[in-house]
């Protein structure tokens, strides 16, 4: 859900990004400041992506950690020394606007508990368990008013793979079966809610199979309206299941090929 930085050596960082992309961070050595001994630069390994990072290592301490993208904004880290790990501490737009992340702990197995904004708002993240997995609750507010309207959900399994994701309540209309206008009369109001579901044997195991719209399979639609469909294969040079295929709500079917660089 946000990203993740860890030392690997001295030589190398791994970037997890909030959708779960792993990059890795070289030292930069061209076309970066040298005038002070204690800060190192690293850029993503053959150029994946456009983010530098900037840390910070004096002797005895405190460590700082900042990653820099083109458009002007900084994301500035805390380190856990405990589990040597970093985790967002403040987000600057390139407008200097911040918004500040609290964690419910300093170990490893804390969740983030809170984001607050310039404007005063907080989106506040509360975890409780959910059969095996966990339940996450947003809600937001500032000093004075609660914003329920707002409020969104979702599930995550043992092993941290998202399961449902559920939106705000909100209304609207459909279209009857058989019939080319909407009923303005009667509209629905409900939280669409995402399943997510995953391959549990096979090339794909473990990974994400198909993505199910709770909103348009209960509205004369057919029940189970599949978003996506994904199917994998094996490659044969890494041994690592590779998506081949992806089927869209429209049944259109989106074909990946790979090749060797």
């Amino acid at each position: 859900m946000v990203d993740k930085i860890h030392e690997v050596s001295g030589e190398r960082i791994q970037w997890i990004t909030g959708t779960g992309d792993v990059n890795y961070f070289v030292p930069q050595t061209v076309g970066v400041p040298t005038d002070d001994p204690y800060y190192t630069w690293f850029s993503v390994e053959d150029n994946y992506a456009l983010s530098r990072l900037r840390l910070y290592d004096p002797p005895g301490g405190p460590k700082g950690l900042e990653r820099y993208r083109p458009d002007g904004s900084v994301m500035r880290y805390e380190y856990v020394e405990s589990d040597d790990f970093w985790r967002p501490d403040v987000f600057f737009d390139a407008y200097d606007n911040a918004w500040s992340y609290t964690w419910a702990s300093a170990t490893a197995a804390s969740r983030l508990h809170s984001i607050v904004g310039p404007r005063g708002i907080a989106a506040m993240f509360t975890w409780t368990s959910a059969g095996s997995g966990l339940l996450c609750s947003v809600t937001y507010s500032n000093s004075t008013t609660a914003f329920t309207a707002l409020s969104w959900s979702f599930n995550v399994d043992a092993s941290g793979k998202l399961l449902h994701l559920t939106l705000p309540v909100t209304e609207y209309v459909t279209q009857p079966q058989n019939d080319p206008l909407y009923d303005l009369s009667t509209p629905h109001s409900d939280a669409r809610t995402l399943t997510f579901s995953y391959y549990t044997i096979g090339v794909g195991e473990g990974l994400l199979d198909t993505i199910e719209d709770s909103r348009l399979s209960g509205s004369g639609q057919g029940g189970g309206y599949i978003l996506r469909k994904h199917i994998y294969r094996n490659d044969l040079s890494t041994a690592k299941p590779q998506v081949i295929e992806q089927i869209d709500e429209l049944g259109i079917v989106h074909r990946f090929t790979y090749t060797v660089g």
